[in-house]
């Protein structure tokens, strides 16, 4: 995982957001979606060569749409 630039990426998002200040029903969301990012392009990265890969890429590409509309609330 450690030349996964896309991998390392979304383990920096959830780092910064969960050092962000909001209120509880919202960071609780978005900590729940940015800590799925990782882990979704780890189950694709795990075997590169799966046909998961497409799959866990879109399911992670679809959970950073929903971290989106959490911060949108929030300004």
């Amino acid at each position: 995982m450690k030349n996964f630039k896309t991998y390392q990426l979304s383990v920096s998002l959830y780092k910064a957001c969960t050092a962000l200040r909001l209120p509880s029903h919202l960071k609780n969301q978005l900590l729940r979606a940015s800590s799925s990012i990782p882990l979704n392009l780890a189950d694709g990265g795990a075997g590169a060569t799966t046909p998961s890969v497409p799959k866990d890429c879109a399911v992670a590409g679809c959970i950073g749409k929903e971290e989106e509309k959490v911060l949108s609330k929030i300004n």
